[in-house]
């Protein structure tokens, strides 16, 4: 009986310390994950003047075809070097901010 009782606490310390350790685990692995996502992650303000093609992509959230798109309507501003493509931060800021919608919600009927 005695014998059996140990065993059982230590099965449950054994479960708790695997618990624990795959808590520890996926924490660092998130920890990691955040880190490399924060390091990417542009801050307005620090935005250069152009932006390289996959740059835009991610701050548009757009691929490339969409970006040809809107290049060939003319709504966006760009710049080849050889075979690379560069986007004006301002003709991105004044496409965003020439697509506002307002939302109206309708107070009436409260």
């Amino acid at each position: 009986m005695q014998n059996e009782k140990n065993h059982n606490e230590t099965d449950a310390d054994n479960s708790a310390q695997f618990a624990q350790s795959n808590i520890k685990d996926l924490t660092d692995k998130l920890n990691a994950v955040l880190q490399a996502v924060s390091s990417q992650t542009l801050i307005p303000n620090q935005l250069p003047e152009w932006l390289d093609e996959k740059t835009t992509q991610n701050l548009l959230r757009k691929k490339t075809t969409a970006l040809w798109k809107l290049r060939k309507e003319g709504k966006i501003q760009f710049s080849k070097i050889g075979g690379s493509t560069y986007y004006s931060l301002d003709s991105i800021k004044r496409l965003l901010n020439g697509n506002k919608k307002i939302m109206h919600t309708n107070n009436q009927n409260k």
